[in-house]
């Protein structure tokens, strides 16, 4: 089974539904700026940045250009050919909001935020299952969430990869890392400014609105993450809860959470009205 890459358009497709976070717009056959005259060979898209693991296509005519004729320069939209086009250009691309490694840094911390909530030994590796991990991180092509064996990591009957629990709790670790950027962002930079007849520009709020969307963003996150932990854990949660970190309790959970699934005992154990 194919480990599921935060880098790809799947990817950036699964962080943006959640919250719009990025903001993606398909672009279809955008006549490319450039002078046609036989020698010129740089065009430029009419809306940048271009996301770099998006779909980008270039026609001329009705006609594919291969991939290996042109070069993309993604951040300001610039198209590089290796011959001079006779007609101009058109491509099809995917915009963001933000720049790529932008974008590569928030879905690396939203990883990195998933396993601090909740510690499982998984990893971002640029290869998979080749037994070993080589950790990637904003530069890299791939970011591969693996095992310790470098693998889609199994969750009960399912994969990591094909689990809409799982997939979804990373989604939302995505969208809480962003509002968090975006509080940082605007408590450096907004103000409150007046004029010393009346005239008052308060931006303060901003801070206080985004705080209040990420406490609502935590609030959906715990629901998500019990139903994580309940496809992961299986019934053996029922009963538990999930301690804090390298703490005794946090050890002493995961072995009874362990035995409770291994010997059944939700199964063994009679129900009797509210109890068991």
């Amino acid at each position: 089974m194919a480990a599921f890459d935060i880098f790809s358009a799947n990817g950036l497709r699964l962080a943006d539904r959640f919250a719009r976070v990025f903001n993606l717009r398909y672009i279809a056959r955008d006549p490319l700026s450039g002078v046609v005259d036989g020698t010129n060979k740089v065009f430029y898209s009419t809306y940048s940045p271009i996301l770099s693991s998006g779909s980008v296509e270039v026609r001329l005519g009705d006609t594919l250009v291969s991939s290996g004729s042109y070069s993309v320069n993604y951040e300001p939209g610039a198209y590089l050919f290796n011959f001079a086009p006779s007609i101009q250009p058109v491509s099809t691309y995917t915009i963001a909001a933000y720049p790529d490694r932008v974008i590569r840094n928030i879905l690396v911390a939203g990883f990195d935020e998933m396993e601090l909530w909740w510690y499982r030994g998984l990893y971002l590796s640029e290869v998979q299952g080749t037994g070993q991990i080589t950790l990637a991180h904003q530069d890299s092509t791939s970011a591969f969430i693996v095992n310790s064996s470098g693998s889609d990591p199994p969750i009960g009957d399912r994969f990591f990869s094909n689990s809409q629990a799982q997939l979804a709790l990373y989604g939302r670790f995505v969208q809480l890392v962003f509002y968090r950027t975006l509080m940082g962002e605007h408590a450096l930079s907004d103000f409150i400014w007046q004029e010393a007849q009346g005239l008052r520009v308060d931006k303060s709020m901003t801070v206080r609105n985004l705080q209040i969307v990420k406490d609502e963003i935590e609030k959906m996150l715990e629901k998500a993450l019990e139903q994580a932990q309940v496809e992961f854990t299986g019934t053996a949660i029922y009963g538990g809860f999930i301690a804090p970190l390298h703490t005794r309790e946090y050890l002493a959970h995961r072995f009874w959470e362990r035995a409770s699934k291994d010997e059944d005992w939700k199964g063994s154990t009679p129900y009797r009205g509210l109890s068991y």
